[in-house]
């Protein structure tokens, strides 16, 4: 057997794995599958392991980057070996990552166990294998090559449509992938606010001031769901909350999570609503016996009373105000006035 199984408790971020066995049931069911792997170069795995920025590393000199891990899969066999790592020149899955080509073979006359992926034979009869391109942002000349693979127990199982159709769900794996190692490599507070309130100026450069709204989100019951469920379950939803919003976002409309919790979003006054609702449903979405976050909103722009000409950051500080706050102080105000 070509593959072995590796202990890597706590190295790689669970919300990546958890997606990428997410997508491997997409992928088997858009194939009709037995099983299908996603693997991944273990010097990128080790990016989200290490919790460092992309550039720490050089993965060009990594005795690492040559080996191919399971990262994720979805299969109805229970012979499945978690965390196998294979060398990358190694069998029919080395291949595709060395050559960077797609493969398709029927019949498939080998024992499953020679694919590093199972630990006895499956009595496979169909195997395809597509390359999944990563490009680290950080080292934009770097480029690792993994692989999404499906097999079937039946004979000339996989048309040459859902060839393509798996081609493009490699190219969803790949960004996926980036989209979560672009997070990790902005995980510095400072850098994080600095590269937030860039992007805001830029998109109140594109569509004017006039244009764009503060919005934060704020959880209400946050103080109740780590009372009642602990820290580790509060920081799950944050997590949870933040990537399903960033989904949802188009990628002009910059998000940051506070050291608080609360989320900040600048937006297109037109589409505050209809986030406000998404939003909403995300929250709802994640409900569960261990409990589910409120957001309440609170939105800022120039139309408001007050708040004309001010700057981006005067707009966001105005933010950690609610409403009724607000309303007081200048009520407050009238009335000294009236004095």
């Amino acid at each position: 057997m070509l593959g072995f199984a590796v202990e890597r408790p706590q190295r790689v971020e669970v919300s990546l794995r958890q997606e990428l066995s997410r997508l491997a049931r997409f992928g088997a069911n858009i194939v009709d599958a037995h099983s299908c792997f996603i693997l991944l170069p273990s010097a990128v795995l080790d990016l989200f392991a290490s919790r460092v920025s992309l550039g720490a590393p050089n993965l060009k000199n990594s005795y690492r980057s040559d080996l191919l891990e399971l990262a994720g899969y979805h299969s109805l066999s229970n012979d499945i070996v978690p965390g196998c790592i294979i060398p990358g020149e190694s069998g029919l899955l080395g291949w595709v990552a060395k050559h960077q080509r797609p493969i398709h073979v029927s019949p498939f006359e080998h024992d499953s166990r020679t694919l590093g992926t199972y630990a006895h034979d499956q009595q496979l009869k169909s195997f395809m294998g597509v390359p999944i391109s990563v490009r680290c942002s950080a080292q934009a000349d770097l480029t690792h090559t993994g692989v999404v693979a499906c097999d079937s127990k039946k004979a000339f199982a996989f048309s040459k449509l859902q060839g393509k159709l798996l081609e493009e769900f490699a190219a969803q794996v790949s960004e996926t992938v980036q989209l979560h190692a672009a997070l990790l490599e902005n995980r510095e507070p400072q850098q994080n606010w600095i590269g937030f309130l860039e992007r805001a100026h830029q998109l109140a450069d594109a569509l004017s001031m006039e244009s764009i709204e503060i919005l934060r989100i704020r959880f209400q019951n946050a103080s109740n769901i780590e009372t009642r469920y602990g820290t580790s379950r509060l920081w799950e939803l944050y997590e949870q909350v933040e990537r399903l919003i960033q989904q949802a976002l188009p990628p002009h409309f910059p998000l940051l999570r506070l050291p608080t919790g609360e989320l900040l979003l600048v937006l297109d006054n037109m589409m505050t609503s209809f986030y406000e609702a998404k939003i909403s449903a995300i929250c709802s979405h994640l409900s569960s016996s261990r409990g589910a976050l409120q957001p309440s909103f609170i939105k800022r722009s120039w139309k408001e009373k007050g708040c004309r000409n001010a700057p981006i950051e005067e707009l966001i500080s105005r933010s950690s105000e609610s409403s009724e706050t607000i309303e007081l102080q200048r009520g407050m105000v009238y009335e000294h006035r009236r004095a």
